[in-house]
């Protein structure tokens, strides 16, 4: 067997999601909000004739199933009443920055969706028009051409050509998702342009009103405050004020979270090290940062303590720290 024959293929690169990815295909999981973002950004001539039946979500059927998990995308299969095409193909992307390569990508997720759909339905099948969204939260203006044919080289004896391939671009800033009605598309649209934030005191309200929005959905609050924390990062300052500002549930959900993201660390970064007491450093790091948080400082004598603890004690203590009210209730038992 020669060389090349010996030789392993290396996998293909997947991109890995961003946090930013992540709180954008999370808000379209619930139909409900996902028809909400149809119904503001589409064009009027469609949202009129919009069916009473909710957007069916279309899974990533028209990409490279190696790279499903990792695309920030989102095709939605939209009903019309009346009239022809009796059916559209909203298609949703993200962006936190200018990307000069998106009208290749819109064209390329077009022309796959197309393809796939010719295929699942047999020859001289008309096929559906495709409506592409792309939503933005960097902070500079987009600056990418709106579709392929805009980056042709022509002159003006070529005269106008197709414009099949475009789509639009909405740029997520605050005053632009004040008007959308549901709190929780509002919340997570708000949360992405906190992406320009620094965890300062002038970002505490936004903050506390991106909580209070998406309060009521468990999964779409805890993707909040997970990019709070790792986008955001704000300072202990910032952070306990937040925490001041939410009331007693909204405070549990935050550090309930806050001590798991921290956990999931300690242990990953102990998995890696081959350290045996991995899970124990993680537990202690989130207690501390918790605590800090929580009542602005921790005495040495309690932190040493902490540092030289069992993964039980620690364990114990972390759930303590939800509930007390002075960092030395959480000892005396």
């Amino acid at each position: 067997m020669t060389k090349t024959e010996n030789k392993v293929e290396a996998p293909p690169t997947v991109r890995i999601q961003t946090p930013h990815d992540g709180l954008f295909k999370l808000i379209f999981d619930d139909t409900n909000r996902s028809h909400t973002v149809l119904k503001c950004y589409l064009p009027p001539a469609i949202t009129k004739r919009m069916s009473s039946e909710p957007p069916k979500l279309v899974e990533g059927s028209f990409i490279d199933p190696a790279l499903r998990a990792s695309q920030s995308d989102r095709l939605f299969e939209v009903k019309l009443t009346a009239k022809k095409p009796a059916l559209i193909y909203a298609l949703l992307e993200h962006k936190s920055r200018p990307d000069p390569l998106t009208p290749f990508q819109i064209a390329d997720y077009k022309l796959k969706i197309w393809r796939r759909y010719y295929q699942d339905h047999g020859k001289g099948t008309k096929l559906p028009p495709i409506i592409a969204l792309v939503f933005y939260h960097g902070a500079p203006s987009w600056s990418v051409p709106l579709s392929l044919d805009a980056m042709i080289d022509r002159d003006d004896e070529t005269g106008p050509l197709p414009q099949t391939l475009n789509y639009n671009v909405h740029h997520l800033r605050p005053d632009a998702v004040a008007g959308i009605s549901d709190p929780e598309v509002r919340g997570g649209f708000l949360c992405l342009c906190l992406s320009q934030a620094h965890g300062k005191e002038e970002d505490v309200a936004r903050m506390v009103e991106i909580i209070r929005l998406v309060k009521d959905s468990r999964d779409l609050a805890m993707a909040v405050l997970r990019y709070i924390f790792h986008v955001v990062a704000p300072p202990r300052a910032v952070f306990t004020e937040v925490v001041r500002q939410v009331n007693s549930e909204q405070v549990e959900v935050i550090v309930g979270s806050y001590y798991q993201e921290l956990l999931a660390e300690g242990e990953a970064k102990g998995v890696a090290k081959g350290e045996a007491r991995g899970e124990v450093k993680g537990m202690v790091k989130a207690f501390l940062k918790l605590a800090r948080a929580k009542f602005g400082t921790v005495p040495e004598e309690i932190a040493v303590t902490v540092r030289q603890a069992s993964p039980d004690d620690v364990d114990r203590w972390l759930l303590a720290l939800l509930s007390a009210e002075d960092i030395n209730e959480i000892f005396e038992t």
